[in-house]
């Protein structure tokens, strides 16, 4: 498996996350990530996971917007989705109730 397919994360509270830098980025062979973790890894809060030279993805035509999904959003009650236009460190996006 190379290490631009994509992977999730599982908070120790059992959600599962994957968050997709860019859309199309996979066209660019990995060129424009360092990636931070390894798979098993365990992280914390604030560590970085992946670095990735944003000018060189706009410069290709591509966007950096990052989707971020529920994978398992089928086991929770419910999904609250914070109404917000662009994302910053520490910024809640959403809530997971059980």
């Amino acid at each position: 498996m190379s290490w631009w397919c994509l992977q999730s994360l599982r908070s120790a509270s059992g959600v599962e996350l994957l968050a997709h830098i860019g859309l199309d980025t996979v066209t660019l062979g990995g060129t424009p990530f360092s990636l931070k973790v390894k798979e098993g890894d365990t992280v914390k809060k604030g560590e970085v996971l992946v670095e990735f030279d944003k000018a060189f993805i706009e410069e290709k035509g591509l966007t950096t917007i990052t989707p971020v999904i529920i994978t398992n959003s089928h086991v929770y009650q419910e999904i609250l989705i914070e109404e917000i236009e662009e994302s910053a460190l520490h910024q809640k996006i959403f809530t997971v109730v059980s």
